[in-house]
């Protein structure tokens, strides 16, 4: 893929994550972690700008698009449904976890189960878990977690799992209801990766933190490092035809780049000539 990276107009976030993409809008969805907001815009509507909700909370790790209107958020300790429609915030649950652990990246299966992880605030290796939420309970399929990260179904029994404190991408595998976590794929050492999708012929992308750029992974783990203009890129998504990529970034550490803590997005070439 040959990207032309161009910016999402708006203003820079501090730690922009959670790139969605909603089919039925043709709105591309990413929230600020740390100013507990969520936002939306339209590639083929650019100069109808990018719509921002701030949501009262202390922080807005994911949201997850169940519709056109509707998202699971999630904050510290708790989850919520928001409906961008209304503005309503409704409580769907609330934990009590250690104070240096939080809720942070999701995933809906395919299912509809609800899947989201925590992290430790403190750095602390094994301290966070993945769970599943559904009928109001959250079970734990995953533990000794570090920061649990990018998730992504490739079928009804098998996803693509990051967790951040690894240089790697895993499988996970549901048996009989169990949870399988295998190694897929490593990277290089000291590699931070975030958020991933995957494509339609089955190429992984994932973010890769501190190293200015997008790895570009086959399903055979062929491996293409797209740089990118931005030094901290969090998640990725894709528009639903995969003419269009888009890139949240974080303003992390006293030495931001130009376009650090913005959103890029790109024309995926691969598309223009009708391969996906």
């Amino acid at each position: 893929m040959e990207t032309d990276w161009q910016i999402v107009p708006g203003e820079r976030g501090r730690l922009y994550e959670s790139a969605r993409w909603i089919p039925s809008l043709g709105v591309f969805q990413w929230v600020d972690i740390l100013a507990g907001s969520i936002h939306r815009w339209s590639v083929e509507h650019q100069e109808a700008g990018v719509e921002s909700r701030s949501l009262g909370l202390e922080y807005v790790t994911v949201a997850l698009p169940l519709d056109s209107f509707r998202s699971v958020v999630a904050s510290q300790s708790s989850l919520y449904q928001y409906d961008w429609s209304t503005g309503i915030l409704d409580e769907l649950g609330r934990w009590h976890f250690s104070p240096d652990i939080r809720f942070n990246d999701g995933a809906i299966s395919p299912d509809g189960i609800v899947h989201i992880g925590t992290m430790s605030m403190k750095g602390k290796k094994d301290a966070g878990k993945l769970y599943r939420f559904s009928g109001g309970e959250l079970v734990p399929v995953l533990d000794g977690i570090g920061i649990s990260n990018g998730l992504c179904w490739i079928s009804e029994t098998r996803a693509y799992y990051v967790d951040s404190v690894h240089p790697r991408i895993d499988t996970l595998t549901t048996v009989d209801g169990h949870v399988i976590r295998e190694r897929w794929v490593d990277l290089d050492d000291g590699a931070e990766p975030d958020g991933l999708v995957v494509a339609r012929d089955g190429t992984v992308y994932v973010a890769n933190w501190g190293r200015g750029e997008v790895s570009q992974i086959s399903a055979e783990c062929v491996r293409k490092s797209l740089p990118t203009p931005v030094k901290f890129p969090t998640s990725i998504a894709f528009s639903g035809d995969e003419r269009w990529m888009l890139v949240t970034s974080a303003a992390h550490g006293n030495a931001l780049g130009e376009h650090d803590g913005h959103v890029l997005f790109t024309r995926c070439q691969e598309a223009d000539d009708g391969v996906s």
